[in-house]
């Protein structure tokens, strides 16, 4: 079904799916493999993620086997002679599951089994486990296989071996090797796979619902002597499509396999070295091999014959000490044990060719007490689930964000062709979209949805109006609904076949037209544009008292143009206006239709700016004429234009003048601001005061010595008296000069001398160079 969310146009498409399809070759990931136990006491737990030691019941030498539940849980574990449950004690009927052997005694004081030992669930019993045990080949043994069923009902739920249903023999006669294969969906059938001591010939056993076919599917395979395959491993590839055997007595063959048949096919020799464990990688390109002396080797399968594949061997691993069985565990690390030690080395990229798959030595320490003998756990056949397949389409909104697709719920390991993991997706554009996806142990699903948009119909816009037309042959009915740019509707169009206009927008905003049909709508913008280009040049910079020239240079032929200069308008098309006074003036165009429609506007600052040039001298005012500095400064870059009066000045340029001042002179200054040309003068006066010498004290004796009181100037030099008076200390005029006269006070008055004492005088004199001083002050007459 469909669901759509007609606020925001997402639409999610829910898939349900229970139709059966057919068998897909995905692995379930599983957790049947996440606890190891080997060797003596040995063991290792992946629930963590990464390996991590534990201490077991286990006293294997080689062959041996663990299982746990799906959730990783463990279960029991055995070496074929007796079974330890999860708590690591025998369960009470697990002893005795090989008959020839004493089930007690030490696992050196007998001969054990590359791969003694291998779990195969019931298929139709959730409850219940196979245990197969084989005997070694070595004398007095006879290499027997037996049977034993676990039921994890019994002992509390802790299981034990059912009685009665314990050491059952099944064949005789057979190599230290045997595997067991998922063959059905949903671990329903199995292949329990070993092979013959005396020929060289594969024997596959059915184990169903019904139980273990005793009669084998014999292949008639296998290149070197029968007895080079007494030790070493069997492995199956992942994809269940190759198998691998390792002649510990020398050899390294490959097979073709059926996992629908059982049937061993196209023999190839490998290698004449002696082998022992075998690993595939995850993607099964490649293989590893421990054996042949103290060595890791890496075969890469994908090569198309059996010669390219044996000269692919790399050696990608060394160690001082033998090498025992090497194994895929749940975190996609191969990993391998060095024999009679506590050390576990990896490799972390298996998928990888030569040394980037990166071996890493001594990843694991073995808990003290506990070792590696030679043999890892058997392979854990892996969960074959039923495929279902299902596919939908549907259509989605042009131009209406995104769309979600969703895979059944509950489910897990969602795997979406682009490599997302949820069971949701969000897609934006058409196309085919596929997810994988587990809805239990045994149900797999495929689902393919085919995502295809609708035409919703096309807007446009000219000229200060706005349309929207379905597409040619489009005669489906919309609605239209146009706001404005705050967001308010302007007008509705409902069930239109033949689109909307909206006329008389404002350029420079932006409108929507909201397109609704049959519960999908999207949004169309329109930006508003006028048909015609304001624009303008003129001068930028000027200086105050300007006129400005205004060049309308407007594209596309307005009918109408309008000037704003402040608040005054003109219609010239090429106006010039007067700036007086500086300042930021602002200055605009409008253009537009006739009806003042549609208009498009240009706007520009002007700036009106004044120069102010500063003079000032070294002294304003010299009591006798002396050379003068006269300095230029201002607040911008500027040049000197002249000086006045020019002839006292040989450079008339310079900023910075030195001038004789003998007499009061105005000087001026005119310059031009540099770069916008804005010129200024400024004038300064430099007042000549001839220093004039009055005395403070006379002595008229008539001895020629200071007999008079009078002023006089540098040097000696008699000024032109003016006016000259002196008064008593009662204010009585005792001297008053004529004009011109510089004779000065004799010390009488009214014919008799005057007497000692201090007396007041008024000057009034002109310097030889023109010069008016003004001067009173006090005088002492002594006699």
């Amino acid at each position: 079904m469909t669901e759509v969310d007609k606020r925001t146009g997402m639409r999610t498409m829910i898939l349900f799916l229970g139709m059966a399809g057919l068998m897909h070759t995905h692995v379930c990931a599983q957790g049947e493999a996440n606890v190891w136990a080997f060797g003596t006491k040995a063991g290792i737990d992946f629930n963590s993620g990464n390996p991590v030691a534990l201490q077991t019941g286990i006293d294997g030498w080689e062959g041996c086997a663990s299982i746990c539940d799906a959730s990783g849980q463990l279960l029991f574990y055995t070496e074929g002679r007796k079974v330890w449950n999860r708590n690591h004690v025998w369960m009470p009927n697990g002893v005795g599951l090989l008959p020839s052997q004493n089930p007690f005694g030490s696992p050196y004081t007998f001969v054990t089994a590359s791969q003694q030992a291998v779990i195969a669930p019931v298929p139709g019993d959730a409850s219940r486990y196979y245990i197969f045990s084989l005997e070694p080949t070595g004398a007095p043994n006879i290499g027997r296989l037996h049977y034993s069923i676990v039921d994890m009902t019994l002992n509390g739920g802790l299981g034990d071996v059912v009685a009665g249903q314990k050491a059952i023999q099944i064949d005789s006669g057979l190599q230290e090797k045997m595997t067991l294969v998922a063959a059905g969906p949903c671990n329903s059938r199995f292949w329990l796979i070993t092979m013959s001591r005396t020929t060289k010939e594969y024997m596959s056993y059915e184990i169903t619902p019904a139980g273990i076919n005793t009669t084998p599917v014999r292949s008639a395979q296998g290149l070197a002597p029968a007895s080079n395959f007494r030790r070493g491993v069997i492995r199956v590839s992942h994809d269940r499509k190759k198998m691998t055997v390792a002649c510990n007595n020398g050899g390294l063959e490959l097979y073709d396999f059926d996992p629908q048949t059982g049937i061993v096919s196209n023999a190839r020799q490998l290698d004449t070295d002696s082998y022992y464990g075998i690993a595939f990688s995850p993607d099964n390109t490649k293989m590893y091999t421990t054996g042949n002396g103290y060595a890791v080797h890496q075969f890469n399968l994908d090569l198309p014959s059996a010669a390219a594949i044996s000269a692919s061997r790399m050696s990608i691993f060394s160690s001082n000490n033998p090498l025992g069985d090497i194994k895929l565990a749940p975190d996609g690390k191969i990993y391998f044990n060095e024999g009679q030690t506590g050390i576990i080395h990896a490799i972390n990229f298996p998928d990888l060719a030569g040394t980037a798959c990166q071996p890493m030595a001594n990843v694991l320490l073995l808990l003290p007490g506990t070792q590696a003998i030679l043999g890892f756990p058997n392979d854990v056949p892996a969960v074959i689930p039923d495929t279902f397949y299902g596919s939908a389409a549907a259509e989605i909104c042009p131009g209406g964000g995104s769309f979600q697709i969703r895979a059944d719920t509950p489910g897990h390991a969602y795997t979406w062709d682009n490599g997302d993991t949820g069971s949701i997706r969000t897609v934006t554009s058409e196309g085919v979209y596929t997810v994988r996806y587990f809805k239990s142990r045994c149900a797999y699903h495929v689902d393919t949805f085919v995502v295809r948009r609708f035409s919703f119909p096309v807007p446009g816009y000219d000229n200060c109006t706005a349309w929207i037309k379905p597409l040619p042959g489009d005669t489906a009915a919309y609605t239209y609904t146009w706001t404005n740019p705050e967001g308010s509707v302007l007008q509705t169009a409902n069930d239109s076949r033949r689109g909307d206009t909206l006329q008389r927008l404002v350029p420079g905003g932006t409108y929507e037209v909201r397109v609704e049909r049959e519960g999908c709508d999207t949004v169309f913008r329109v930006n508003a544009s006028s048909p015609y280009r304001a624009s303008f040049t003129m001068d930028s910079v000027i200086c105050e008292g300007a006129e400005v020239l205004f060049e309308n240079t407007s594209e596309y032929n307005p009918p109408v143009w309008v000037w704003q200069f402040d608040n005054v308008t003109d219609t010239l098309w090429n106006p010039v206006r007067l700036y007086p006074e500086k300042g930021i003036y602002r200055v605009q165009l409008v253009v537009s239709n006739a009806d003042g429609s549609c208009p498009d506007t240009a706007s520009r600052d002007i700036s009106v700016r004044d120069f102010q040039l500063s003079l000032r001298a070294s002294e304003e005012v010299l009591r006798q004429p002396a050379y003068v500095t006269l300095a230029t400064s201002a607040e911008e870059p500027y040049v000197v234009e002249w000086w006045s009066p020019a002839p006292m000045f040989s450079d008339p340029e310079a900023r910075t003048q030195t001038v004789w001042a003998d007499t009061t002179t105005q000087y001026t200054v005119a310059g031009r601001s540099y770069p916008y040309g804005c010129p200024d003068s400024v004038s300064i006066t430099v007042k000549v005061s001839h220093r004039v010498f009055v005395p403070t004290a006379f002595t008229p004796g008539g001895d020629g010595k200071n007999d008079r009181f009078r002023p006089l100037l540098g040097s000696g030099v008699v000024p032109v008296i003016q006016i000259f008076r002196i008064f008593d200390r009662w204010g009585n005029l005792v001297y008053n000069s004529m004009p011109g006269d510089a004779t000065g006070w004799d010390g009488h008055h009214a014919g008799a001398p005057a007497e000692t004492g201090t007396y007041f005088y008024m000057l009034q004199l002109e310097t030889p160079y023109g010069t008016i001083v003004e001067q009173k002050g006090d005088v002492t007459l002594i006699r």
